[in-house]
């Protein structure tokens, strides 16, 4: 509809112009023209994201959260913006390129997404570790692929760097339980379809506002623990015994506390390092699940050195 208003207004405009460029008379003329560019002020005043619009930032917010390197969660919302932007004509965001208002309302709404999904997945994490509904590393991986990829995933695999991502999510939940009655206080909803906030959100200190204060929910602890243990452990590369420890625990530990599946020997089958349990960093790194080499490969290295060096760009906001 308001492509139609605009197509006939810039007629009208083109019919007044060429009339008064070849010299005929029209009276009031310049008050037309004033008025049509009011309209269009108006009309851009008023530009709203549609459902489909709505829907597709969703889909792309998802896509985003459970992206290996994503470990900057409270920056989601320029995440989102980020991949718009790269490919409007695919998301049918070309409309909105370019022009001031419409940036910003998509601004806008990204950010209430952003934080409708940010506390949709915080009740996933909780729920997969809570007795009554915890589920196996490698089932509640699965599960959240199909739930939040574009795309889901390709049969019943999973790649196993989101895996790791995965399990280090459920580590520091574990470990901080108590912040997930912290998520933060969700924003106006964005489509009327987004998922409810994790229940007991509101049960820590608020400020007057009736928001939790800044810096104190799920995520803004989870960001900086991710950054913390990064620098902790000085993590420049995968081959950093310190940080292979740690993951791999992270692993065991899971296993421990939620169960393994069946097939975890053929699952984590690799040892890219040399170790005497080593599965979670081959689960990491290698390509594939059946390969055993005593040292590890130049491909492998390099692959390690890769993904660390992402691993450290995303948690550094670069």
């Amino acid at each position: 509809m308001l492509g139609n208003i605009f197509a006939s207004e810039n007629r009208v405009l083109n019919a007044v112009s060429s009339i008064s460029g070849a010299g005929q008379a029209m009276e009031g003329v310049g008050d037309l023209r004033a008025l049509f560019k009011e309209l269009s002020a108006r009309l851009e005043d008023g530009w709203q994201l549609g459902s489909d619009h709505l829907a597709t930032l969703r889909k792309i917010a998802q896509d985003q959260i459970v992206k290996p390197m994503q470990v900057n969660f409270k920056k989601l919302n320029g995440a989102i913006e980020k991949e718009a932007y790269a490919h409007p004509d695919m998301y049918g965001f070309s409309i909105i390129v370019g022009r001031p208002v419409r940036e910003l309302r998509l601004r806008s709404v990204a950010k209430r997404i952003a934080s409708n999904v940010r506390n949709s997945f915080c009740q996933d994490l909780r729920d997969s570790i809570m007795p009554n509904s915890c589920k196996t590393l490698e089932a509640f991986s699965l599960s959240m692929c199909m739930k939040y990829r574009m795309g889901g995933t390709a049969g019943m695999k999973v790649d196993k760097i989101y895996v790791v991502k995965f399990a280090l999510l459920r580590r520091f939940a574990y470990e901080n339980i108590s912040l997930l009655v912290a998520a933060e206080e969700p924003l106006e909803d964005d489509d009327g379809t987004g998922s409810s906030p994790a229940e007991g959100t509101r049960k820590r200190k608020k400020t007057k506002g009736g928001r939790m204060p800044d810096g104190e929910d799920f995520w803004s602890k989870v960001d900086e623990w991710f950054d913390a243990e990064i620098k902790k452990r000085k993590l420049t590369s995968l081959l950093d015994a310190s940080w292979r420890i740690f993951v791999d625990e992270t692993f065991q530990n899971d296993h421990q506390r939620f169960g393994s599946p069946d097939n975890e020997g053929s699952f984590f089958q690799s040892s890219m390092i040399p170790s005497t349990s080593a599965p979670a960093l081959s689960a990491l790194t290698s390509s594939s699940q059946s390969v055993s080499t005593s040292q590890p490969s130049p491909v492998s290295v390099s692959m390690a050195a890769d993904i660390t060096q992402s691993f450290i760009t995303a948690a550094n906001g670069q």
